[in-house]
């Protein structure tokens, strides 16, 4: 054991302080929470539950297997034992204190339904073509609709501040899952690190990573360092905390990679604070901003089966769902991006497009018409009527979709404006034929493994769903371009691929009236 004495260095007395101050932490972790226990102990967990589901709109539970899959991760969580759930109380007053740090407008747009507390919880975190197996997580943003948070409530002792800071860790995490454009987002945030940094993905951490050490320039913990979005989560868990709020700024004082990520950290809450608008307030942008009706409770009804809307023409019928009020949390955000997304075409564009009509709805099928009935039909994201110009976009499909659902529109678009011009709802470019590499046959064989992912299986083509058909492939371009992420691999293999190059040519000659 080091003794001090008064001919002890400076740097060594001071190693030794934050040695045994690192030591007690450790040894009296949870303290805090005990403390608090005292002056809550008259509130039971349930009332406690009830009071964050009146405050907050979120129902916390701790008696139920918590729903984990997802698209970039699953989960494996052990409940609470009888003996602590009964002293849940204190956590839950904590639980109840955080929440209350966010503004009524952003926990609306948010629309955090779901807390569940557990024991013991590991998850499988997919980041890009990584897999990484994470044991003993403290919590985990579920990929579920409504948004989810699973909060780890274990036997092993664990801070105050540890406690607080999961809790706004995984609501940035949820904040994340949000966003419409992950993708672009994503990569602007890579840009604020050091030059050369890269994430060490696939190597696990243990809890203390999660300290506030600020081990690196542009970094609050090592944990940041593992992974970029829990980078974001990391940084962003600091923001709410008074007790944080001091040491951030002397670190983002001396760092300026910290502080833009700190700023664009404060950016995105911010966008969460503004009053949420209604469905109805959308609409009325649809129909100022481009003149297109936009609706949602299952009008443009041409027939009525039950529940279920019918429009029906000589050669197909869609039916559709109204989507539900449970559902307008969901159908705001994406009547907001697909507002966006059609600002990216010209006046000229959705003008000869016929656009005029785009029905959100949910359970959308599409089948063939036969003698007044349908014959067939399957679950579609989206559909047209080029001649009628009406869009159908489901709703639920989109969900968590990001990007993806954004190129599932610009799909769609582009046949509307074919449609409207050729006369066919899938126009059939004898020229394109022409460009493909001798004995290429378009055909439903090529649909095979994730044929929507766009991988470049073979020369000319940014899919397999392209090599479906001639107006597919064309399609499959002309949204590939409007979707950042997706553009930036366009430009990349046709700089590469003569094939694919010849009909980005062709595809820019066609469209070129109707860009300006």
């Amino acid at each position: 054991m080091t003794c001090l004495h008064k001919h002890s260095s400076p740097e060594l007395r001071f190693r030794l302080y934050t040695e045994l101050q690192a030591m007690m932490k450790a040894r009296f972790a949870g303290a805090a929470l005990l403390l608090a226990g005292l002056s809550s102990a008259q509130t039971t967990p349930a009332e406690w539950a009830t009071r964050i589901k009146g405050d907050f709109g979120v129902q916390v539970r701790w008696d139920e297997v918590p729903r984990g899959e997802g698209p970039d991760s699953s989960i494996s969580a052990k409940l609470l034992s009888l003996a602590r759930s009964g002293e849940l109380s204190p956590y839950l007053k904590l639980l109840h204190e955080e929440l209350g740090r966010y503004s009524a407008n952003f926990r609306a747009n948010l629309g955090l339904a779901n807390i569940r507390i557990v024991s013991a919880m590991s998850a499988r975190q997919r980041y890009g073509d990584a897999h990484w197996l994470v044991l003993n997580c403290g919590g985990l943003a579920a990929w579920t609709s409504p948004p989810e948070i699973v909060l780890v409530y274990g036997d092993e002792p664990r801070g105050e501040l540890d406690l607080r800071r999961t809790l706004h860790h995984e609501i940035f995490h949820s904040v994340w899952q949000s966003l419409t454009d992950r993708e672009e987002f994503d990569a602007a945030w890579a840009r604020l690190n050091p030059p050369g940094f890269q994430y060490r993905v696939g190597k696990p951490t243990s809890r203390d990573s999660t300290r506030l050490t600020h081990p690196a320039r542009g970094f609050v913990t090592a944990y940041g360092m593992s992974a970029l979005e829990e980078d974001m989560a990391e940084t962003a868990s600091m923001l709410p905390l008074p007790e944080c709020s001091e040491l951030r700024e002397k670190w983002m004082a001396d760092d300026p990679f910290l502080d833009r990520k700190v700023r664009v950290i404060q950016q995105t809450l911010a966008a969460l604070e503004t009053a949420p608008l209604t469905p109805a307030d959308w609409a009325r942008r649809f129909e100022a901003d481009y003149g297109i009706a936009a609706v949602y409770r299952g009008e443009l009804i041409s027939a009525n089966e039950g529940d279920q809307a019918l429009y029906r023409l000589a050669e197909w019928t869609a039916s559709y769902l109204a989507v539900p009020e449970t559902g307008y949390r969901s159908l705001t955000k994406y009547m907001a991006q697909v507002l966006a997304e059609i600002a990216k075409y010209s006046t000229t564009y959705r003008q000869r497009s016929n656009l005029g009509n785009i029905v959100f709805c949910s359970g959308l099928r599409v089948g063939l018409t036969k003698d007044g009935a349908t014959t067939a039909s399957d679950q579609r994201d989206s559909w047209m009527d080029s001649k009628l110009g009406v869009l159908f976009l489901d709703v639920k499909m989109a969900e968590g979709a990001g990007a993806w659902s954004n190129h599932q529109l610009h799909t769609a678009l582009f046949h509307l404006l074919t449609g409207s011009l050729k006369g066919e709802r899938f126009w059939d470019d004898e020229g394109w034929k022409d460009l493909n590499s001798p004995g290429f046959e378009y055909g439903r064989a090529h649909l095979t493994g994730d044929w929507w992912v766009l991988d470049h299986p073979a020369p000319g083509f940014l899919d397999r769903r392209a090599m479906f058909d001639v107006s597919s492939d064309m399609a499959e371009m002309a949204a590939a371009r409007l979707v950042p992420a997706e553009a930036k691999l366009l430009d990349e293999w046709r700089a590469q691929d003569p094939i694919l190059q010849a009909k980005y040519a062709r595809l820019m000659d066609l469209l070129a009236p109707y860009l300006g």
